[in-house]
């Protein structure tokens, strides 16, 4: 019974690190410098939705001290550069915390995929940005 029970649990283990992924999600500490936004996520609710390519002037940098800085709002969710925008985020969760910014229990959060940082905005539906660095 002890061997049936290892060898299952050898065969599981083997199975569970063999999956291969495309692009995994992770965060990372190389969030610091600056970041241009090259495509949005609409999804209009049944989960079709898909990045699509964006020209924008969009910018975050991100500091070593766990603040940022961006010229477009995260409140509004608009592409086109405006006013300053300051904010802390957490390496260790992934969260942004947008100053000023009031959302109903959800935070925006950041990954990496590939080498495109990626982050979450509070949406109804599924909606997002990948960013690529260029600092």
């Amino acid at each position: 019974m002890n061997r049936q029970l290892a060898l299952l649990t050898l065969l599981l283990t083997c199975i569970l690190f063999s999956c291969a992924r495309d692009e995994e999600s992770y965060l990372s500490p190389d969030i610091v410098g600056i970041w241009q936004l090259r495509a949005v996520l609409a999804d209009p609710g049944d989960g079709s939705g898909e990045y699509e390519p964006v020209r924008s002037d969009k910018t975050i940098e991100f500091f070593a001290d766990g603040t940022f800085i961006t010229n477009v709002s995260f409140c509004d969710g608009s592409r086109d550069a405006e006013e300053g925008f300051s904010g802390t985020y957490n390496m260790e969760t992934g969260v942004l915390s947008p100053e000023g910014c009031v959302y109903a229990g959800y935070m925006p959060s950041y990954s990496f995929v590939g080498k495109n940082l990626v982050i979450q905005l509070p949406c109804i539906e599924p909606c997002g940005e990948k960013y690529e660095k260029i600092k």
